[in-house]
Parts: C-alpha cells; sequence; structure tokens
C-alpha cells in the first residue's frame, strides 16, 4: 500500500468513526432541540472534511530520492535495476482503486450539473406568479426580504434556489390554498432564504461529490437537512403561533 493510499484509508476510517461517535453523544446525551442537533451534525461536517485532513496529511512524509540515500555506484545500481521494471508493473490495485474514485466524482458532478440545467428549465418553463396573493405581500413586508415566485407543475412541492435572486417555484395546486396555508408555505420558503440554505446546500453537495463512496458522509449530510428543515418549521411555527395550521398545510402539501 502505498503513503497515500495508506492515508486515504485511515482518514476513511477515522470519518466513520467520528459521523459514529457524533451521532452516538447525540443519542446517549439525549438531544432533541432540532438546532443544538444541526449545529452538532454541522460541526461534525466540518471536523471530517477541514479538521481531519489536515491532521492526516500532515503525517505524510514525502521520501527521500535514493541519490540522497545511497553514494554514487549504489544509486546507479539501483537506477540500473529500475529501468528493467516493466510499464505495466506500475499498475496496481491501487491504481484502479484510484481511477474508481476519481471516476466516481466526474460522475456525480456532472449528475449535478445536469440537475442545475433541469432546475433552470424548470424555472424559464414556468409562469412568474404576478400580482402576488396578499398572504405573500405582506408577508415578505413583515420579513424584509424579497423573492422572486413562479408557479409550475413540474414540482410537487415548493422548492427555493438562489442566493443573489432567491427564485421560489409553487406547484399549482398551493394557490388553491386558503390564505393561512398559503402564508405557512410562503413562510417556510423564505426563512430558507434568510438562512442562505441554498449555498449550504451546494457546499453540501461539493463534499459529497468529492467523497461520494463514503456511506458516513452521506448519512451526515442526510442528517444535516433533516435538521435543517426542523429548525425551519419550528421558525415558522414561532412567527405564526399556528402550530396545527402549520402542520396541516405541511400534510396538505407532502398528499
Amino acid at each position: 500500500m502505498t503513503g497515500i493510499a495508506a492515508v486515504v484509508v485511515a482518514y476513511s476510517c477515522q470519518v466513520a468513526v467520528l459521523v459514529f461517535a457524533a451521532w452516538l453523544a447525540l443519542i446517549l446525551g439525549r438531544v432533541r432541540a432540532p438546532r443544538l442537533r444541526l449545529l452538532h451534525y454541522e460541526a461534525t461536517l466540518v471536523a471530517a472534511v477541514v479538521l481531519l485532513p489536515c491532521l492526516a496529511f500532515a503525517d505524510l512524509s514525502i521520501a527521500p530520492p535514493a541519490a540522497v540515500m545511497f553514494n554514487a555506484p549504489q544509486v546507479f545500481a539501483v537506477t540500473t535495476v529500475g529501468a528493467d521494471v516493466h510499464p505495466t508493473s506500475l499498475i496496481g490495485p491501487w491504481t484502479i482503486v484510484g481511477v474508481v474514485l476519481v471516476g466516481g466524482m466526474a460522475v456525480r458532478a456532472t449528475w449535478l450539473a445536469m440537475g442545475l440545467l433541469r432546475l433552470r428549465r424548470i424555472r424559464m418553463a414556468a409562469r412568474e406568479l404576478h400580482p402576488l396573493p396578499h398572504a405573500v405581500v405582506t408577508l415578505q413586508a413583515t420579513l424584509g426580504l424579497r423573492a422572486r415566485w413562479f408557479v409550475t407543475d413540474a414540482v410537487a412541492a415548493a422548492a427555493t434556489y438562489g442566493v443573489r435572486s432567491p427564485v421560489v417555484l409553487l406547484p399549482s395546486a398551493d394557490l388553491q390554498r386558503d390564505d393561512a396555508a398559503l402564508r405557512a408555505i410562503a413562510c417556510h420558503e423564505l426563512r430558507h432564504v434568510a438562512r442562505c440554505d441554498w449555498l449550504r446546500t451546494k457546499g453540501e453537495e461539493v463534499i459529497r461529490t468529492a467523497l461520494w463512496f463514503h456511506p458516513a458522509i452521506w448519512f451526515l449530510v442526510d442528517r444535516i437537512r433533516l435538521c435543517r428543515e426542523q429548525v425551519v418549521d419550528a421558525d415558522v411555527i414561532a412567527m405564526s403561533g399556528a402550530r396545527l395550521g402549520y402542520a396541516g398545510a405541511l400534510i396538505e402539501s407532502a398528499a
């Protein structure tokens, strides 16, 4: 096993242990608050992709060339023997593994790019919502946020993307709901806008693309997404004070 391969294997094992320990800490500590769970998982992700690589590659040293370790005749002997090595011997199992890992990154990056293109096509084909419903207008004025609202049948539930000019895609069925339900849905999406969750999501997808082979990373990102939605739901309930009404709107939207 080469030095770099050993570091990659050790790093993968450390990530698995770190994520398992983070999950176990929440279970044993009986942490229920979504906001605390979200911060805990996000800190774990940062440690996995920033701290652990720094520690792992800090121990990786490049061996000095043979010319420094041996005298001149010995160097000649070493290079002479090395000249007899066939090129095919350089292709080992770890080379194949490296090709598979890089190929997987390329496939997933392509898949993400196609998803962004599809999202753009949906937006271009959608109908801009104008004039905005009164519930949306008053909510944007209250929160001090602005977004571009579009209606389309290409999405099953409301979705938000973009940072500088955020866009909210609404299914046509959402416009048939009463003002309270529409206000709850709009509030949920605007909370994502206020939190810049689209930027966070893109960062998480970059990490998941680079470490696509590691199930612990997939688990960690999924937990972060779930906790983020729970945090936004809690914010909407705190702002509206209508827990049952908001829950009913979510159930209707999911149905």
